[in-house]
């Protein structure tokens, strides 16, 4: 059992070193094992949305050099790892199901080493940036967009181009693709009271214009 608040046992830390070995094994793996790379990715809102960014690599270092006060904070920031790729990346998305194989992967070995996941799971989740939109908020847009009409879909995109590049994703040169995840606070506000107006506009009933005798 971890002594709370007088650092890693012997035995603590053998089993962390042994749990995150055993996650960098894991297929899933590459992605997690060492801290994102943002600018080379250019994912240029990574830092604005990610404030504790974590990563295996990151993990093993602080177990080694004493940084942990309990096996629990150690516990606490692998869960960091998976959080911070679900809230950056769509639930859709590839990475997030490796995320979520890998978040299995280490429930699996707590279970069979006896470790109790209870406590790190009962702390607060990462505080979501107030710049940044809710997935749900996401996702509502994204169903939002799929019904907008083309001119006033057109519109939308050259604002985000303008204001918002780097969430507009470039396949070929004549593909690109919309990353809501992407679109900052400001902007995704202001699309939304667009489609709000357009909404009531069109809902607007039309009045007849009775001819005089």
């Amino acid at each position: 059992m971890s002594i709370i608040g007088q650092g890693l046992s012997r035995e603590d830390i053998s089993r962390a070193l042994g749990l995150v070995r055993y996650l960098e094994e894991q297929p899933e793996s590459l992605n997690f094992s060492v801290p994102v790379d943002y600018i080379l990715l250019q994912l240029h809102d990574y830092p604005y949305i990610i404030k504790q960014p974590m990563d295996l690599s990151t993990v093993k270092k602080k177990i080694k050099t004493s940084q942990y006060a309990n096996f629990e904070d150690m516990l606490c920031d692998l869960i960091l790892i998976w959080d911070n790729c679900r809230t950056y990346n769509m639930v859709e998305s590839p990475i997030v199901q490796q995320a979520d194989a890998m978040e299995r992967c280490m429930l699996r070995f707590c279970n069979q080493h006896g470790i109790s996941l209870e406590a790190a799971m009962r702390k607060p989740r990462i505080e979501e940036h107030p710049d940044c939109v809710s997935f749900k908020d996401k996702e509502a847009l994204s169903e939002r967009l799929k019904i907008t009409p083309p001119e006033k879909l057109e519109e939308i995109v050259h604002i985000i181009e303008r204001e918002c590049p780097y969430a507009i994703l470039k396949i070929t040169e004549e593909r690109s693709q919309l990353r809501i995840d992407a679109i900052d606070k400001k902007v995704f506000q202001r699309i939304n009271r667009m489609l709000d107006n357009e909404e009531r506009d069109s809902s607007l009933p039309i009045k007849k214009i009775k001819n005089e005798a």
